[in-house]
C-alpha cells in the first residue's frame, strides 16, 4: 500500500509528537506501527486521510496522496491554527 519511496512530512507541531520527516516504506511503516489506535479515517480538505484524537480532541490531521493505488506522501498537520482552518469529515462504517 505504501510506495517504496513514500514521504512523511509533518509540520513542526506534529513532529513534536515523536515522528519527524522521513522517506521510504520500511521506515514510514515502522514509525506508524502501533500508533493508529486514536486515528479515524476522514476526508481532510477533500483528500483521503485520518484524524488523531488525543485527550478527546483532534490534535493531528493527516492527508494521504495516492498515485497508482499506492500512498506516495503522508502530510500531518498539528498546528492548532492550521487545524482550525481545515475542513474534515469522519468516515464511518
Amino acid at each position: 500500500m505504501l510506495a517504496p519511496d513514500v514521504v512523511f512530512r509533518p509540520d513542526a507541531t506534529a513532529a513534536r509528537y515523536g515522528i519527524g520527516a522521513m522517506r521510504g516504506a520500511t521506515d514510514v511503516a515502522a514509525a506508524f506501527k502501533g500508533r493508529a489506535q486514536a486515528a479515524e479515517m476522514a476526508i481532510v480538505d477533500g483528500e483521503l486521510g485520518f484524524v488523531v484524537h488525543i485527550d478527546g480532541q483532534i490534535r493531528v490531521a493527516v492527508t494521504l496522496t495516492i498515485d497508482e493505488k499506492r500512498i506516495v506522501a503522508i502530510d500531518a498537520v498539528a498546528d492548532p491554527d492550521q487545524l482550525e482552518r481545515l475542513d474534515f469529515s469522519i468516515l464511518r462504517d
